[in-house]
């Protein structure tokens, strides 16, 4: 195993997020249909689907995650187990190349995952699965301020060169054909009690493993770069949901 998988091996998520957050982007969907379909992409270890799938229980709705990483897709089965779920299939996809059929899905959810194709390639290419006016809710890694400081601006050019601010996906929105019925910015806390902070933890834990391994301890302070910058700059950045709904044609 590689010191990234090590850092993030059993992490309860792969990205900042909570189930506050999936629960107040869900209720800003309007007019759910009676057992609607859902396309969980890039599900990682279902920490939100578990969430969604609840949301979903009283319209009878379900759920299809799928995730290239089948040690997530084994995770989020252990979880459809613990919960005893019964509107969750999971299937190993890769986003870049969904075998799905057009108009299928009424609701596409994205949750810290579209950075891997990109917000505008995903918005594109995923659209055709969306049945008529079906909607797609996508978080994503924006700027929220337009005055940023040189340091953090360099630091993600390097690391996310697509990143934009929240106007600039909104337009990209527009221009992918969707129509922008609601967004907002997750709380800062939503990067730390899932995520960085059992990363920083799980980081110190390998710094102590491999004190003796000088690329060991290159990587891992790499990682805490990360967490350092957003601890530093967490008023400049952060991760936006956005709730779009697919103009039809």
């Amino acid at each position: 195993m590689n010191i990234f998988s090590e850092i993030h091996h059993g992490l309860p998520r792969e990205g900042p997020g909570c189930n506050e957050a999936t629960r107040d982007a869900f209720s800003r969907i309007s007019n759910i249909p009676k057992e609607a379909s859902v396309l969980d992409i890039g599900c990682g270890p279902g920490i939100h689907t578990i969430a969604l799938s609840q949301l979903l229980k009283e319209s009878q709705g379900s759920i299809t995650a799928i995730d290239i990483h089948e040690k997530y897709l084994e995770m989020l089965r252990l979880k459809v187990i613990e919960q005893k779920t019964d509107n969750i299939v999971s299937e190993k996809a890769d986003m870049f190349n969904l075998k799905y059929d057009n108009k299928i899905f009424d609701i596409i959810w994205a949750e810290g995952a579209i950075f891997i194709i990109g917000f505008e390639r995903g918005l594109k290419e995923w659209k055709r699965l969306l049945k008529p006016d079906g909607v797609i809710v996508v978080s994503e890694l924006s700027w929220t301020t337009n005055d940023i400081p040189k340091e953090i601006s360099e630091f993600w050019a390097d690391e996310y060169p697509g990143m934009q601010s929240v106007e600039g996906n909104i337009k990209t929105a527009h221009q992918c054909g969707y129509n922008v019925k609601n967004h907002f910015t997750i709380l800062e806390s939503a990067w730390f009690d899932d995520y960085y902070t059992p990363m920083e933890n799980r980081i110190n834990e390998l710094k102590e493993k491999y004190k003796e391994n000088i690329e060991a301890q290159r990587e891992l302070n790499k990682e805490m770069i990360e967490i350092n910058m957003y601890k530093k700059y967490s008023s400049y950045y952060g991760y936006e949901f956005y709730i779009l709904q697919s103009i039809t044609a």
